[in-house]
């Protein structure tokens, strides 16, 4: 029974180590605050920006710089996760082989790019040119054996070359004759058909027109009648109740929030002129619209004279989850959420 005991009490204390861990765990998740820092600083010649991110055994760090790009680094306690510069080494690492690491004593003739004619190529190359030479001089020894010169071979030659000119001649006219004679046929059946072809397809471009023009509109009509039917059931649905309810406790933890994330301590200068004195005043005036956002930390100097923007900014906040996590709790919780979200589903 002593053994029974001891056991149950060494199970009951490692399970209440356990349930306390993950206590711990969600109240330091909880409570525990996301702190943020921004510094940005702007002109005509830099732009620096800087970012510090820092929640429980996690800090990121992020710089942007003009011409020099974006740097970001990522560490849990005393690792890092995440380094741009790490990244940036291994893409030239892996780009190849650098020019400059070549020895410039390597020997690259026999690489294929500086190969010379050999020896062999040049002997074939004279043997062809001599055996084409030798047949050469043999077939205009034939040709001249071959070739007869009297008298009477040259003045057959000329009557033979006499009948076939006259004979081609005749020829040629009764072709041209002929040919001619079909071309105005085949014209006039041309012109009658393009006539015809043109006419029909100006009336087929027509029709085709027509019916696309009607299927448009009637695509249209239809986008139109779901449209307004969309918009008569989202208007019932939010004339419902149990819905504006839920809208309610939702803009409750959206202003919740913009709460949390909103800056406590920052300081700010703003010096900005536009292309004329109307346009900067009327961005003035725009700028006032939202003064209380930024009245309290933010200082703006207008130049109705020069074009410039010169900015220099130093935000400091901190976000804490709990703020978010119970609100959202009993949204999630409430029944009249999981029956808008039905109904939201059927729209």
């Amino acid at each position: 029974m002593s053994i029974l005991l001891a056991i149950l009490k060494i199970i009951g204390i490692v399970l209440l180590v356990v349930i306390g861990i993950v206590v711990f765990l969600l109240l330091l998740v909880l409570f525990c605050p996301i702190c943020y820092r921004i510094k940005a600083d702007h002109n005509e010649d830099n732009t620096n920006v800087d970012l510090k991110i820092r929640y429980i055994f996690v800090k990121t760090v992020a710089s942007f710089v003009k011409g020099e790009g974006l740097k970001y680094k990522v560490k849990f306690l005393f690792f890092t996760l995440l380094n741009s510069e790490n990244k940036k080494d291994n893409e030239d690492d892996e780009d190849g082989i650098d020019v400059m690491d070549l020895d410039p004593d390597d020997d690259f003739s026999g690489s294929g790019f500086f190969d010379e004619p050999s020896q062999d190529s040049s002997a074939e190359g004279s043997e062809n040119e001599t055996s084409d030479v030798e047949a050469g001089g043999q077939k205009a020894e034939e040709t001249s054996e071959s070739v007869d010169t009297p008298e009477d071979a040259i003045a057959q030659e000329s009557e033979d070359t006499e009948t076939t000119a006259k004979e081609a001649t005749q020829t040629e006219v009764i072709d041209t004759v002929a040919t001619d004679t079909d071309m105005l046929d085949t014209e006039a059946e041309v012109i009658s058909e393009i006539q015809t072809e043109e006419g029909l397809s100006v009336l087929d471009k027509i029709d085709d027109g027509l019916e696309k023009i009607s299927n448009k509109t009637d695509e249209l009509v239809l986008k139109c009648d779901k449209i307004a039917t969309k918009i008569e059931h989202v208007e019932q649905f939010i004339e419902k109740p149990f819905v504006q309810k839920t809208f309610k406790r939702a803009f409750k933890i959206i202003k919740r929030l913009f709460g949390t994330i909103k800056p406590k301590k920052s300081s700010g200068y703003l010096r900005f002129g536009l292309s004329s004195a109307a346009s900067t005043g009327e961005m003035l005036g725009r700028l006032a619209r939202v003064y209380p956002l930024y009245g309290r930390w933010l200082e703006i100097e207008p130049d109705f004279y020069h074009k410039v923007i010169e900015a220099n900014v130093d935000i400091k906040g901190r976000i804490y989850i709990f703020r978010i996590v119970g609100p959202a709790l009993r949204l999630l919780i409430s029944r009249d959420f999981w029956r808008t979200y039905k109904l939201a589903k059927k729209i």
